[in-house]
C-alpha cells in the first residue's frame, strides 16, 4: 500500500507540476498586456509547480539509502513547507493586485499579517533542521510528524484565515466567479489537512490546491480576454470617431461661399492678370488636394505640411482682401508632427471670426518654439476678440472646429490647446505637443 500511495502521490504530483508550469507560461507569454494581477498569477504558478516538485521528489526518495537519496528528501522536505508559505504570501499579493486594478483603496494590514506570519513558519521550519521541532528523516530516510507540526499548521492557518478576511472585507469588488474560487482557495487546505491526518502518505493539500489555482486562472484569463476586446471596441469606437470628426472638419473648410468666392477672384484675376490667376488656380487645386488627403491620413503629418496647407490657404484669403489681412512667421522649430487639419483650422477661425469683422482687418502670427518637453504652436491675431470663458454667448462664431481639432490634438498625441482672448484686442490659441508626439527632433535650421 505504501509504494502504491507513492507513486499514485509523485504521478499526480509532477501532473500539476506540468499543468502549473504550462499556465505560468501562457500567463507570461502575453507580456505586452501582462497586468500587475498576472504577474502575480505567473509567480504563484512558478511557486506551486517548484513546489510540486519538491514533494515528488520528497515522496520518490523516501526510503532509500543512498546519499543521494538522503540529501534530496531532507532539501526537498524543507523546500516544501518554505514554498507553501511563500505560496500563501503571493496569494496575498495577488489579492492586492486585483483590487488594485479595480482602483481600490485597500489596507497594508492583511499584507503585513500575512508576512508575520508566512516568515514566522518558515523560521520553525528552518530551526527545526537542528531540532527536529517539526518534524524527522530517520534513519530508513522515512519522513515523521513531530509535536511542532501544529505550530507551523497553525501559523497556515493563521495565513489562510487573513487571506479569507482580506477577501470578505473587500468582497463587493470582485466578480462572483472570483470572489468563489478566492473562497475556496482558502477553504481547501483546510479541507486537505484534515483528509491527511485521516489518510497519511497522500498531499491531498497540493492536488486541491493545483485544481483550484488552475480555476484562478481561468477566469483570469477569461477577464483579459474579455479586457482586450473591449480595448479594441473602444479603440475602434475611437477610430471611427476621428474619422467623422475628420470629415466633419474637411466638409466644413469648404464651404460653398468659399469655393465661390475663390473661383470669382481667379475669374476677376483672368482677364487682368492672367498669370496670377494662372498661379491662383494652382494654388486652390493644392488646398482642395491637402484637405481631401487628410481624409487619408489617420496618423500623424510633418508640421511643414501642415503649415504649407495654411499658407496656401492664406495666400488665397489676401489675394481677396489685400492689405487687410496682413501675415507674420516666427517659425523657430518645425522639425515634428502633428495630426492633419490642426494649424489651418485655427487660423482659419483667427482670420474669419477675429480680422474680418473688423473694417481695417488685422494681422495673425503663426510661431513655434521648442520646450524642454515638447513644441508651442501659438496662432495670435489683434482682431475683434471673444469671451472665452462662456463662448456659447457669442452667436456669430461657431466652435465646432476648435472642439474638434481639441480633441483630436488629445487623442491623437496626447496635445493640448488653450485659448486667451481679451475684447477688442484678439485673441491667442496656443497648442502644446508634446515630446511623445514628435520625432526626429532637431533644432530647423
Amino acid at each position: 500500500m505504501f509504494e502504491v500511495n507513492s507513486i499514485f502521490q509523485v504521478a499526480m504530483e509532477l501532473s500539476c507540476a506540468v499543468a502549473c508550469f504550462i499556465a505560468a507560461v501562457l500567463t507570461l507569454l502575453g507580456r505586452k498586456t501582462l497586468t500587475k494581477s498576472g504577474t502575480a498569477i505567473a509567480r504563484m504558478f512558478c511557486t506551486h509547480c517548484l513546489l510540486l516538485l519538491c514533494d515528488a521528489a520528497a515522496h520518490g526518495f523516501r526510503g532509500k539509502l543512498t546519499p543521494l537519496a538522503f540529501a534530496a528528501v531532507a532539501v526537498s522536505n524543507y523546500l516544501v513547507f518554505v514554498l507553501q508559505y511563500l505560496l500563501l504570501f503571493f496569494s496575498t499579493l495577488y489579492i492586492y493586485a486585483l483590487l488594485d486594478e479595480l482602483h481600490v483603496q485597500v489596507s497594508r494590514v492583511f499584507l503585513i499579517l500575512q508576512g508575520v506570519f508566512c516568515s514566522a513558519g518558515i523560521l520553525l521550519v528552518s530551526l527545526s533542521q537542528f531540532t527536529g521541532f517539526v518534524y524527522i528523516i530517520d534513519e530508513q530516510n522515512l519522513y515523521h510528524r513531530a509535536a511542532g507540526l501544529t505550530c507551523t499548521l497553525t501559523l497556515a492557518g493563521m495565513g489562510l484565515l487573513t487571506c479569507a478576511a482580506f477577501v470578505l472585507v473587500y468582497w463587493k469588488s470582485f466578480s462572483t466567479n472570483q470572489l468563489t474560487v478566492l473562497l475556496i482557495f482558502c477553504l481547501a487546505p483546510v479541507i486537505s489537512v484534515i483528509l491527511e491526518y485521516l489518510i497519511y502518505g497522500i498531499s491531498f493539500i497540493n492536488i486541491s490546491t493545483t485544481l483550484v489555482m488552475l480555476s484562478m486562472f481561468v477566469i483570469h484569463e477569461g477577464n483579459r480576454i474579455q479586457r482586450l476586446e473591449q480595448q479594441a471596441l473602444l479603440l475602434a469606437q475611437q477610430q471611427e470617431l476621428l474619422t467623422e470628426q475628420r470629415i466633419q472638419l474637411i466638409t466644413s473648410q469648404i464651404h460653398p461661399h468659399f469655393l465661390y468666392n475663390a473661383l470669382a477672384t481667379i475669374g476677376s484675376l483672368c482677364q487682368i492678370d492672367p498669370a496670377t490667376a494662372e498661379l491662383a488656380v494652382n494654388r486652390f487645386a493644392d488646398y482642395l488636394r491637402m484637405n481631401l488627403d487628410a481624409l487619408k491620413d489617420v496618423n500623424l503629418i510633418p508640421f511643414s505640411k501642415e503649415l504649407e496647407h495654411t499658407q496656401t490657404y492664406l495666400w488665397l484669403e489676401q489675394l481677396r482682401f489685400g492689405d487687410i489681412l496682413q501675415v507674420k512667421y516666427d517659425i523657430t522649430y518645425q522639425d515634428f508632427q502633428i495630426p492633419p487639419l490642426v494649424l489651418q483650422p485655427i487660423v482659419e477661425n483667427a482670420v474669419k471670426h477675429g480680422l474680418f469683422p473688423r473694417e481695417e482687418g488685422g494681422t495673425v502670427t503663426i510661431s513655434t518654439r521648442k520646450t524642454e518637453s515638447g513644441v508651442e504652436i501659438v496662432v495670435a491675431d489683434d482682431g475683434v476678440g471673444f469671451d472665452h470663458i462662456h463662448p456659447n454667448l457669442d452667436p456669430k462664431r461657431s466652435h465646432i472646429g476648435v472642439t474638434n481639432v481639441r480633441s483630436r490634438l488629445d487623442a491623437l498625441c496626447g496635445g493640448t490647446m488653450t485659448i486667451e482672448s481679451v475684447l477688442n484686442e484678439g485673441t491667442t490659441i496656443t497648442i502644446f505637443i508634446p515630446d511623445g508626439g514628435t520625432s526626429h527632433e532637431h533644432p530647423a535650421g
